[in-house]
């Protein structure tokens, strides 16, 4: 029975749930100015009926009601003295109707209504009447009491009669402070301010500047003055005080203190400017320590991190001669922030904010993250030996803070600047070893898969530099087999990116081992992996990398002879690139070539042509290398040949002629090409040029041989048939 009970309860609560969800999402909600139109038609309907009961007597009740109703509204569209008005009738009426509880309601809302008009003496009236029925009469009203102290303190404010403010003030404070000031900060603040004033008034200006700083924290701590009850209210009575510090400037640390805080409450660059260097001012005055000064002018300087920054040379100014941790530190953020990194400018700044840290006094996170930059920095510069020397600094920091992420950046990119030392230096044992520490590192951290599938890449890619193509393999293996213990990874397009990357490049080794049956598998395992579902909703960061992960699947698949899967994959590499062609005219040269060369080995002589002309259409914007500009240029012209198209096929079989006899002079291939030539001039006709070309041809093909007899028979051929063709013409007749 308990169990369908709990069944029951449940089934209630779930329905509630999607009753409240279904609410909030799909139930259109009023716009403001929906909510101004209904309210102009309900005080015209109160207009009405107010007339209409006014006609008929002896409805006070519902008057009294209509005109509550009638204030409040205006009350809302800050309309205050009409609101004061209406209400004001409502309180006539409730008094004649003996309606205590309401009339002391209203007598509160008069208080407020009387009070945002400033009508100080008014104020002061209705609190008599106010404290009459709350605490004479012992009428309750929901509405706390401090609010009534802040009124009447406010009034007694502005008549100047700072004693009765600041006694009434400080009552309702001592009220509000006890409920937290975050329950209410309108109020909180509007508290504060006002007793800032009324200190103020009395010169005690601590005191002033104490509960001024309190008003600045709830401000900060809100961080919208939109947020905050009565927020014009308090901007003014804010404002006054500060004008009124300003002027008076009662020189201290708490001062100082506002002012920062009146800069970060500003949006404004120019008011957070103005405040900060007013705050630095007074420091200065107070003789306080330069690394309090200098911080201040790390913030300014912050506002225009780059270029020429004159608040950030005055911070190191300042701290040139300082030492100590609190220095070293503001001098590193200069240097973080406000340089290029590459810059000499940012390295020395690194390097002396290093000098200036006592060595008994090391923090190894930031000291860490500055050696990390320093070695960036020489890396940059390709000065590889300082580099490393400060990449090994950063990895002994950072054995000893145990945030692991950072650690794991960190020590991710030191180990990355000591392969390019290493490398510098040709040292494939130590790239090696340096990639083993780097794997070594992450796992005795026990980092994230993410770090740790970096590390193993590393050691692969050197492994591959060595030729040592099992371990390389091996390596890429143990990424799939990180991600394999945790599927969900998957879900994360880094990892998915990650296992796909590393099947292709298993793929790649195994071709480079002559293993075609793995290599073709793991080329299966990448394209299982790369699906249109799972690439859909990737981020541009990652679908560049997936870009490079197709591409790689279809050169695996066109190693391997598998021509449809391969064409199939440089389209899908097409179709990501075609819609930024200016970025990608090199890459999709080679796509268009790749493609163009599958029809072309399955003489789709039609398709072939489209494709290679597409590639070069790229090619010839992206300063293709000769090689390739000689291989696709014969191709073309082969293309158009099989088409019929035999001048445009001499215009390609030219180029590639012509590029590969001024790169290599006289040899095999040249003298291919030359025959390709010699034989679409002979088509054309044009017998003089056709015999020139083949005869070129047959010369290269006596010297140094030729792999490709049937070709050489057919310039023989060609050649014959000329030489017979030109006997036939008569002489003095001209050559075509």
């Amino acid at each position: 029975m308990k169990k369908y009970i709990l069944a029951w309860i449940l089934t209630v609560f779930v329905f509630f749930v999607i009753c409240f969800i279904f609410y909030f999402l799909y139930v259109p909600k009023p716009k403001q100015s929906d909510i101004k139109i209904y309210e102009k038609e309900t005080l015209k309907n109160l207009e009405t009926k107010i007339l209409f009961y006014e006609n008929t007597g002896n409805a006070d009740k519902i008057l009294e009601s209509l005109y509550d109703e009638k204030g409040h509204i205006y009350r809302h569209r800050n309309k205050y003295s009409e609101a004061y008005n209406s209400l004001q009738k409502s309180l006539i009426l409730a008094q004649k109707n003996n309606n205590k509880s309401h009339e002391l309601e209203l007598v509160w809302f008069l208080v407020y209504l009387a009070s945002v008009q400033e009508k100080s003496d008014l104020v002061l009236s209705l609190c008599d009447k106010y404290k009459d029925f709350r605490y004479k009469k012992n009428v309750n009203f929901s509405m706390p009491s401090f609010a009534y102290y802040y009124h009447e303190g406010l009034a007694h404010l502005r008549k100047k009669q700072i004693d009765s403010a600041l006694q009434n003030l400080s009552q309702g404070f001592k009220l509000i402070d006890k409920k937290r000031p975050l329950f209410y900060p309108g109020y909180f603040s509007n508290f504060c301010c006002a007793l800032s004033i009324a200190y103020l008034q009395k010169k005690e200006f601590k005191k002033s500047i104490e509960y001024l700083n309190k008003a600045a924290d709830v401000f900060l701590s809100v961080r919208s003055v939109a947020d905050i009850e009565f927020n014009k209210e308090g901007n003014k009575l804010f404002n006054n005080a500060l004008f009124s510090l300003e002027r008076a400037n009662p020189i201290s640390l708490d001062l100082s203190s506002l002012y920062q805080k009146v800069a970060e409450i500003n949006d404004n660059k120019e008011k957070f400017e103005k405040y900060t260097l007013k705050a630095i001012e007074v420091l200065k005055e107070i003789n306080e320590s330069k690394e309090k000064i200098a911080n201040l002018y790390y913030k300014l300087g912050a506002l225009k991190p780059y270029g020429p920054n004159k608040y950030f040379d005055k911070c190191i100014e300042i701290l040139k001669d300082v030492k100590g941790k609190d220095a070293a530190e503001i001098v590193y953020k200069v240097a973080c922030a406000g340089y290029d990194e590459k810059s000499k400018k940012s390295l020395n700044l690194l390097i002396l904010s290093l000098k200036k840290l006592p060595s008994s006094d090391k923090n190894p996170l930031w000291v860490a993250r500055a050696c990390q930059l320093i070695a960036y920095c020489y890396n940059e510069r390709k000065e590889w030996q300082k580099s490393a020397e400060y990449a090994n600094k950063c990895l002994e920091l950072i054995k000893r803070n145990n945030k692991v992420n950072i650690r794991s950046t960190l020590a991710s990119d030191c180990y990355s600047f000591l392969d390019d030392f290493y490398n510098s230096q040709g040292d494939l044992k130590k790239r090696i070893k340096n990639a083993k520490n780097a794997v070594k590192f992450m796992l005795d951290i026990k980092t994230e898969p993410i770090s740790l599938n970096m590390a193993y890449e590393q050691l692969a890619k050197v492994y591959k530099c060595a030729g040592e193509y099992s371990d390389a393999e091996q390596s890429y293996r143990k990424i799939v087999k990180v991600i394999h213990t945790n599927p969900k990874l998957r879900e994360n397009e880094a990892y998915l990116e990650q296992e796909i990357n590393a099947f292709c490049q298993i793929g790649a080794l195994c071709l480079l081992q002559k293993m075609n049956k793995k290599a073709l598998l793991a080329f299966n395992a990448a394209k299982k992996l790369l699906t249109d579902k799972n690439i859909s909703g990737l981020s541009e960061l990652f679908l560049s990398e997936i870009l490079g992960d197709i591409i790689n699947i279809a050169d695996g698949y066109y190693e391997l002879d598998q021509d449809t899967d391969a064409e199939k994959f440089y389209l899908k590499a097409v179709a990501m690139l075609v819609s930024h062609p200016e970025k990608y005219h090199k890459l999709l040269g080679f796509l268009y070539y790749r493609i163009g060369n599958i029809a072309f080995c399955r003489k789709e002589w039609q398709k072939a042509k489209l494709n290679f002309e597409k590639s070069w259409d790229n090619a010839s914007k992206a300063e293709l290398d000769t090689d390739s500009l000689i291989v696709l240029s014969s191709k073309l012209s082969i293309c158009y040949r099989k088409n019929k198209q035999f001048a445009k096929g001499l215009k390609f079989a030219l180029v590639a002629y012509n590029e590969q006899k001024n790169k290599y002079g006289d040899n095999l291939q040249t003298g291919i090409y030359a025959a390709g030539a010699g034989s679409l001039y002979n088509c054309l006709d044009q017998d003089k040029n056709a015999l020139k070309y083949l005869e070129e041809a047959r010369q290269i093909f006596k010297k140094y041989g030729s792999d490709k007899p049937s070709l050489e028979l057919k310039v023989l051929q060609y050649l014959k048939e000329l030489k017979e063709k030109n006997k036939r013409n008569l002489p003095g007749t001209s050559q075509n």
